[in-house]
């Protein structure tokens, strides 16, 4: 009895000690211990305890984690139909989103990292195992989703992939709907003279490429040189159309229209008689801007085009810009200080003030000799109402000057800015004066002050500051700002 309790204890140590790979020796060194001590043990019941404890071990594991499926929502998608046209019956209004959700086994879904790639669309939107394939971008086609498992132990290796594939197909049943494209022709402002190009457009709101629109074009006089079948042409006008016109027709047909569409259209242009010349614009640019230097060089051009034609004048219109409403005051002024600068006869050149439009432009004109004037919208406001200053806006600079400023590009201007401050009398000045000395400071503001005093705004309606810079830099500078009144906010 005493040597059968000393054989279970030794039995107990025996397997407690053991791995569980070691497990399969387990059997061979008991029966070693029983045969040493004569006890007697079933060995088949020590090779069940060994499966059940296998068993139990693997209990606690889990198997490789894979996708066991991927399945989307729908194979086949029909592209809608061309601008134009619509399916029979509402068809064709399929939506281009496809859903795809990969079932998986061998792990949670919160331990899972998924890698996507498509040959067409893009994947948009991904949710653990669901994913949303978008095809509105592709073309008619087949095209795959493949999905597979970031395995982590394989260091990141894309493992056990699944494929899905999607068809994208046209719509069989487009029909011609009520819809036509405008069609609009234009052709040059004005008239044109002999030796130049005419182009005529058929503006419309349907791309001829995509929307299979065609073009045909016809002239009454001249020769298309360029641009038959597209929406524009160029035609030549030689010296023997002198005093008549042209006009251009374009037809235009579609096969997807089914019902009665506008396909035809003209415009009409004149052609200058060699007898009577003819006033041309050969400058346009932006009115508003900082650009100073720009317009002095386009005014150059003009000049050298009147150095050429004696007998020419010329014609500078500049309208104002609705979103600078001192825009076309400080180019006027910009221009004319320019053409006394280049010591060109004044007589031939005219600076009128046009209306304010959304984006106005500076025209630049030649006028020959017995030419008609162009015609110009003139400004509505007068110069005092162009120049007022709506009551509780922000301060703001009027003008400047600088040291190392363009001559005529500063826009320091008292008389203008005098009559702000009269036309205004709740607002205020405000001059910031940059000098290297208190004493440049106070005589500089002492002379501004006295200009402004013979004309009409006292001293007490100014507020000097000063801006210390350093001398000999260029540094030195005058700057006109008006601070209009506040207006008090009304109390809740």
């Amino acid at each position: 009895m005493r040597r059968t309790s000393h054989f279970l204890c030794l039995l107990a140590m025996t397997i407690a000690l053991v791995s569980t790979e070691a497990m399969a020796n387990t059997v061979e060194a008991v029966e070693a211990v029983r045969l040493r001590s004569g006890s007697r043990i079933n060995s088949g019941e020590l090779r069940s305890q060994k499966l059940r404890h296998d068993q139990n071990s693997a209990a606690g594991t889990q198997d490789k984690i894979r996708i066991e499926k991927l399945e989307i929502d729908k194979s086949e998608l029909s592209r809608p139909c061309r601008p134009g046209l619509r399916g029979e019956a509402n068809s064709c209004n399929d939506s281009l989103f496809v859903r795809a959700v990969a079932t998986i086994s061998g792990a949670s879904i919160e331990n899972v990292r998924f890698n996507t790639s498509v040959s067409g669309g893009q994947i948009v939107k991904s949710t653990g195992p669901e994913f949303i394939w978008d095809l509105s971008s592709a073309d008619a086609g087949r095209y795959t989703l493949s999905v597979c498992v970031i395995d982590k132990e394989e260091k990141g290796r894309c493992s056990n992939p699944k494929s899905v594939e999607a068809s994208v197909v046209e719509c069989s049943s487009c029909r011609g709907g009520d819809y036509c494209a405008s069609l609009k022709v234009s052709g040059p402002a004005g008239l044109i003279s002999p030796g130049q190009l005419a182009v005529f457009t058929a503006e419309t709101n349907e791309n001829s490429s995509e929307g299979g629109t065609t073009f045909n074009w016809t002239v009454s006089a001249g020769t298309i040189t360029s641009g038959q079948g597209t929406p524009q042409i160029k035609v030549a006008v030689d010296q023997s159309l002198a005093g008549s016109n042209i006009t251009a027709t374009v037809n235009t047909s579609n096969p997807k229209w089914t019902m009665p569409c506008p396909t035809s259209d003209t415009a009409t242009v004149g052609v200058a008689d060699m007898a009577m010349p003819v006033a041309r614009m050969i400058d346009e640019f932006r009115t508003s801007g900082d650009n100073c230097e720009d317009g002095f060089a386009r005014m150059d051009s003009l000049l050298n085009e009147l150095n050429n034609e004696p007998n020419a004048m010329s014609l500078v219109t500049v309208y104002g810009d609705d979103q600078e409403n001192h825009a076309a005051e400080r180019r006027l002024k910009q221009l004319k200080y320019h053409l006394q600068f280049r010591s060109f006869d004044p007589e031939r050149v005219e600076f009128i003030r046009g209306r304010s439009t959304g984006n106005g432009t500076t025209q630049l004109w030649v006028i020959p000799a017995g030419a008609e004037r162009p015609l110009v919208i003139p400004a509505v406001e007068s110069a005092k109402h162009a120049q007022t200053v709506k009551t509780g806006s922000a301060p703001y600079l009027h003008g400047a000057e600088y040291a190392d400023g363009i001559p005529g590009c500063n826009n320091f201007d008292l008389d203008t800015y005098a009559e702000i401050l009269k036309t205004q009398p709740s607002a205020r000045g405000r001059i910031v004066i940059g000098e290297s000395s208190q004493v440049r400071y106070r005589r500089k503001l002492a002379d501004v002050l006295t200009a402004l005093k013979t004309k009409g705004v006292v001293q007490g309606r100014i507020t000097g500051i000063y801006k210390p810079v350093r001398a000999m830099q260029a540094e030195e500078l005058i700057e006109l700002w008006i601070v209009p009144r506040r207006v008090p906010r009304k109390r809740r």
